[in-house]
C-alpha cells in the first residue's frame, strides 16, 4: 500500500466514526489540575455526573449503554482536532500515535472546554467498555463491578476539580 492510500484510509475512518465511536482526548499538555467552572456550569456538570451514576445501574446492560450513549451526545464541548506536531515528547514516534489513534478510534481535541471534554470522554470510554462487555462477557461481575466503581472514582474527581459536591 502506497503512503498516500494509508493516509486517505485513516482520514476516511476519521470522518465516519461517531462520537460515540470516538475518545475525543486533550492533548497531554492542555490538560489542567483545576477546572474552573462558572457557578451555573458547575450545577450542570453535577447534574449531568449524578446522571452518568445513575445510569450505570441500569439494568439490562444494553439499556444501561443506551442511557450513557445519550449522555454522550448531551455533551457538545467547542472543541476542535488539535493540530499535532511529529514531535510527541513520549517514546513513541508520531506515526506510531497516529496507527494506535486510529486503531482505537482515537480524536486528539484542543478546547477550552476542558471540563466538558473531559466529560464527555469519560462517557465514551464507558460505552466502549460497556460494549465491549456485551459482545464479549469475558469479565467477571466482580471485575465489572471494579470496572464501574472505576468510572464512579473518575467522575468524582472531576467534581473535585470543579469544586462541585461528588456525585452518590
Amino acid at each position: 500500500m502506497r503512503d498516500g492510500d494509508l493516509l486517505n484510509q485513516r482520514n476516511q475512518a476519521k470522518r465516519q466514526a461517531t462520537d460515540t465511536e470516538t475518545l475525543d482526548l486533550l492533548l497531554p499538555t492542555k490538560l489542567q489540575v483545576d477546572l474552573i467552572l462558572a457557578p451555573s456550569e458547575r450545577t450542570c456538570l453535577q447534574g449531568l455526573l449524578e446522571r452518568f451514576v445513575a445510569s450505570l445501574q441500569i439494568e439490562p446492560p444494553r439499556e444501561r449503554i443506551r442511557a450513557i450513549r445519550s449522555l454522550v451526545e448531551s455533551v457538545k464541548p467547542a472543541m476542535q482536532e488539535a493540530r499535532t506536531s511529529r514531535r510527541t515528547e513520549i517514546p513513541a514516534s508520531a506515526d506510531e500515535v497516529e496507527d494506535f489513534d486510529m486503531y482505537f478510534q482515537v480524536r486528539r481535541v484542543e478546547s477550552e472546554d476542558a471540563a466538558w471534554v473531559l466529560v464527555k470522554g469519560l462517557f465514551q470510554t464507558t460505552v466502549g467498555v460497556l460494549s465491549l462487555v456485551e459482545r464479549a462477557p469475558r469479565l467477571s461481575k466482580d471485575e465489572l463491578d471494579q470496572q464501574i466503581a472505576g468510572f464512579i472514582a473518575y467522575a468524582n474527581l472531576l467534581l473535585r476539580m470543579s469544586e462541585a459536591a461528588p456525585a452518590r
